[in-house]
């Protein structure tokens, strides 16, 4: 029971990983995306290739197309760092209830 709630922890942690960001609203209240076209990219596609990221849209100056990466990529790194603490909260969990149901109890 305990690893199969480390192992659902750690399928939680990569499916946030690979799900994508969300939608945001750009400059102007246009919807813009972290992603390549018009959708919206996954935290480690974004991580990995963050000259993906566009807002479907050229009309925005590079300066402001440089905040919009920039803010794409704090996105992908907060969630990022999620995925970091439910995978290792998961993990640490399952091997520490391991440790101690496998310590020998005297009477």
């Amino acid at each position: 029971m305990i690893l199969l709630a480390g192992a659902a922890g750690v399928i939680v942690a990569v499916a946030l990983a690979l799900i994508p960001l969300p939608d945001v609203t750009a400059f102007g209240g246009t919807v813009a995306w972290c992603g390549p076209g018009t959708t919206s990219g996954s935290a480690v596609g974004v991580k990995l290739n963050p000259k993906s990221v566009t807002e479907g849209s050229t009309t925005q100056s590079a300066a402001e197309q440089q905040a919009f990466i920039s803010y794409c990529e704090g996105l992908a790194n907060t969630r990022l760092q999620l995925v970091g603490v439910v995978g290792g909260a998961s993990i640490a969990g399952a091997a520490m209830a391991i440790w101690v149901m496998g310590i020998p109890r005297s009477n």
